[in-house]
């Protein structure tokens, strides 16, 4: 369907006031990535949970060797988020510019 320039204007504002950025994403990840505020932003709240638990039960009992172990396995758990991150934000700002297409055809019929 084809979208006048105020419809266009419309839609890439609203993506860019509510989509994902990546490079928010990466630097969470890099940064804070261990207590999986990155899997919060991009909205996989239980993901980001599991995470922070993870890599807390790992801190807590880093004296024994189950929190080393943990601890790893939350760092290969990062390395893997690494090279799927792209992908999950082109996907939720692509649902999110359906759904405001959708909206805007909406309006139209009206």
């Amino acid at each position: 369907m084809k979208y006048s320039l105020t419809e266009r204007t419309f839609i890439n504002t609203e993506i860019l006031r509510h989509g994902k950025q990546l490079s928010v994403s990466y630097l969470l990840l890099i940064f804070l990535g261990f207590f999986g505020l990155h899997h919060i932003y991009l909205e996989e709240k239980m993901l980001g949970i599991i995470k922070l638990l993870l890599t807390l039960t790992g801190i807590i009992t880093l004296p024994f060797f189950i929190g080393s172990i943990l601890l790893m396995l939350v760092a290969l758990w990062l390395i893997i988020d690494a090279f799927f991150i792209f992908k999950k934000v082109e996907r939720m700002n692509s649902q999110l510019e359906q759904s405001l297409k959708r909206y805007v055809d909406q309006l139209k019929t009206k």
